[in-house]
């Protein structure tokens, strides 16, 4: 956690166990579908990115530049030579990912902030100066084309590519704190040919799906969630 540990540590833990999932058990067990909450499906959403980047020709340098061997060999659990680039999950399923970590100037991120549970105000104020030293200084903004003194541009998944996602599922609140992001990510990766399903509700906190225990909307979004699982099961079946 922030802030004894970096966003560059957070990406080798994710891509570290993912290897160690695609090298141990996809050769046994078939398919992933990888499912991420808020800055956790954000994390989730930057490893497909990172493996689609490296599965082109030629391959895409990786920020962090030191994940590029880990993401470019995965040997099978035989103990054999080979090596592979990672694969992509079967298909994601992301709630509420926190996709954007530039310094919000407007929209949803700050609109909701004041009603939401979750991502409040409070969050807002004490967190969001932490992302200065958990995030890495980089080179040039190419939004604004100045110097990016905390790199927040650059390790944003959504101003990463989408090219070669696999199919994915997306589940927010249309007044929450992540919703404008969370379309973002929608209309970008189906730009880019991805298989997106959206499933929105109204009047929901950050995450709401998880308050499923005593929120009606939380139990109908996860089963929501559960059906579109389902379905991603099925077309591997067939």
């Amino acid at each position: 956690l922030a802030p004894e540990a970096t966003i560059d540590d957070v990406l080798w833990d994710v891509c570290l166990a993912y290897h160690w999932v695609c090298r141990e058990l996809l050769p046994v067990d078939g398919e992933i579908i990888l499912v991420g909450l808020s800055s956790g499906a954000a994390i989730g959403l930057r490893l497909m990115q990172f493996i689609s980047e490296r599965s082109q020709t030629p391959k895409v340098p990786l920020l962090p530049s030191f994940l590029e061997p880990l993401m470019d060999s995965c040997n099978s659990h035989e103990n054999t030579t080979r090596k592979t680039v990672m694969q992509q999950p079967q298909a994601a399923l992301l709630f509420a990912p926190y996709v954007d970590y530039t310094e919000p100037k407007k929209g949803s991120f700050l609109h909701y902030a004041k009603h939401d549970l979750i991502v409040s105000e409070a969050v807002q104020e004490y967190g969001l100066p932490y992302l200065n030293g958990f995030i890495p200084k980089v080179g040039p903004d190419h939004e604004v084309n100045q110097m990016n003194a905390t790199g927040r541009y650059q390790y944003s998944p959504v101003n990463r590519s989408m090219k070669g996602l696999p199919p994915m599922c997306l589940v927010v609140s249309e007044h929450e704190a992540t919703y404008d992001m969370t379309i973002q990510v929608v209309n970008k990766a189906r730009a880019a040919g991805a298989d997106v399903t959206v499933g929105v509700w109204k009047y929901m906190c950050h995450v709401f799906s998880f308050l499923q225990a005593f929120v009606p909307e939380g139990e109908l979004s996860i089963e929501f969630s559960k059906e579109w699982i389902r379905q991603q099961c099925c077309k591997t079946e067939k």
